[in-house]
């Protein structure tokens, strides 16, 4: 250790950065000069799963409590946490999302599986975080949205969940990449701003949500789009129009495949690359042995008919 010691603090962090989190701890015990040089790490990763014996999550719960406020940089880029089936009260992780925020947190994401129901464990403070640029919640989290919801910084959401929204609230004039996974049909109110800096979009949802978004992206370059069986052949309405997207992935059943395909193509005039994935199975995405459903078109779209694509 004398060598390594020897070098500066700030490059002592760094090393200590490629580390996972619980190693840089560790090194803590090696000397006083290592003490607290973990605490100045700007990234860090928090896990627990059901491997974990209720006195281990409990040593987790203490140390977070205990430690977590003292962070010592002035900025923390990122926290990860990762909970399976965890022995935590929803309180807790509340408290360290609280605590991240005041500390300027720049990217923040959370998976988090329970055996009860969806959990409130996201402080309201983090609707209007001034800092954060990157939130992604996957697992069962409720997202109670107070009536104040202002991210002026956060240019990518991802959100992952199954059936678990009353309501869906989208204010994000700033976000550049979005990744959005929602199956459930049962939405009773969803409102979803324009957003003119979106470049790149990922989107797997159901049709009522899909029908409300649309709109609300089409300044994207980059969108890959997973079609659900909407049971129905208009997929987002009309009058859209993707004036920036070159680049269009698709992944849908075959059953409705080719008159989706031709009127993205029609409603994507700059488009140069497009990719297609038709799914012949429900285990493939849903979709009906292969059969494909045709509707006469009246027109071919320019790109096709000029050899573009």
């Amino acid at each position: 250790m004398g060598r390594i010691s020897e070098l500066p603090n700030d490059l002592l962090i760094k090393i200590l950065s490629f580390l996972p989190t619980k190693v840089a701890v560790s090194t803590s015990i090696l000397s006083k000069q290592w003490e607290f040089l973990w605490m100045w790490l700007p990234k860090l990763v928090y896990t627990s799963s059901c491997c974990y014996s209720k006195s281990e999550d409990k040593r987790l719960k203490c140390f977070l409590d205990r430690n977590l406020p003292l962070h010592k940089t002035p900025v923390i880029e990122s926290l990860r946490l990762y909970f399976r089936y965890p022995h935590l009260e929803p309180g807790d992780i509340k408290l360290w999302v609280l605590t991240v925020v005041s500390r300027y947190v720049l990217e923040l994401e959370i998976s988090y599986f329970t055996y009860q129901n969806e959990q409130d464990i996201l402080s309201s403070s983090l609707y209007t975080c001034k800092s954060l640029v990157t939130l992604k919640l996957n697992g069962m989290i409720l997202v109670d949205v107070p009536r104040m919801v202002c991210l002026p910084c956060l240019k990518t959401l991802r959100l992952e969940c199954d059936d678990h929204l009353d309501e869906i609230v989208v204010k994000t004039p700033s976000l550049k990449y979005l990744d959005f996974t929602y199956y459930s049909f049962k939405i009773h109110h969803c409102l979803i701003e324009n957003m003119p800096k979106l470049s790149e979009a990922y989107v797997n949802v159901s049709f009522p949500i899909l029908e409300r978004l649309i709109g609300s992206i089409t300044s994207v370059k980059r969108l890959t789009l997973l079609q659900v069986d909407y049971g129905s052949e208009d997929v987002y309405g009309g009058g859209f129009v993707f004036n920036q997207l070159v680049h269009l992935n698709l992944r849908m059943y075959q059953r409705y495949s080719l008159n989706v395909q031709v009127r993205l193509l029609k409603d994507s005039p700059k488009l140069r690359l497009l990719g297609l994935d038709l799914c012949r199975s429900r285990r493939d995405v849903h979709g009906t042995n292969g059969v494909i459903f045709w509707n006469q078109q009246s027109t071919v779209p320019e790109l096709l008919s000029s050899g573009a694509v």
